[in-house]
This record gives structure tokens, sequence and C-alpha cells, in this order.
């Protein structure tokens, strides 16, 4: 049994590149918009990790929460008897811990 779906691969594979980007780069509005997708606040346009007097920016906060779900569920998932994870289930597991 796989550890995650394709659909939550490819947000915890964003979630994971984060870790490792220039946080300036408009690549990071693209992994924004594929781990939050339609809930990615749209005044989140230029990145910085607080906006202003409003504090920590609402996709950062988001990301913060999303990693924090995953990290839980994911040990959840690993914690079954008998499960073993693919080495590329490994990879986005400790992309997650990471971010997390």
């Amino acid at each position: 049994m796989a550890m995650f779906t394709a659909q939550e691969g490819a947000r915890l594979e964003a979630l994971g590149r984060l870790n490792f980007i220039n946080p300036f780069a408009p690549e990071r509005i693209k992994l924004e918009e594929t781990i939050l997708g339609s809930s990615r606040p749209a005044s989140d346009d230029v990145w910085n990790m607080h906006s202003g007097s409003n504090g920590t920016r609402a996709a950062v906060r988001a990301i913060g929460e999303l990693a924090t779900h995953w990290a839980k569920e994911l040990r959840k998932r690993t914690g079954r008897t008998g499960f073993s994870a693919t080495p590329a289930e490994d990879k986005l597991y400790d992309a997650v811990v990471i971010y997390h």
C-alpha cells in the first residue's frame, strides 16, 4: 500500500523543495501555489516571511500548519504493521520532517 496518493505526493515534493530554494526567487511562489492550491492567499505574491504589521505571511503560516499535519500523518501511516516505504516515499517523508 502506498504511503500517499499521487496528488499528496506532488504537494509533499513541492513542500520539500522549499527547504532548498532561494526564498526570494519566483519559484517560491509557484511552489506555494502547488502546496496550498486555491487556498493560497492572493496577497502573498511577493515573498517575505513577514507581511509588515500583520506578522508572518498567511502562506508561510498555512504551509507550516500543513507540514505539521503531514509530519504527524506520515508517522501514523508508517507505523502500520508490515508497512515498508519505497526509497521515493522515504525521500518525501524526510523532506516533510525537515520542513517541519
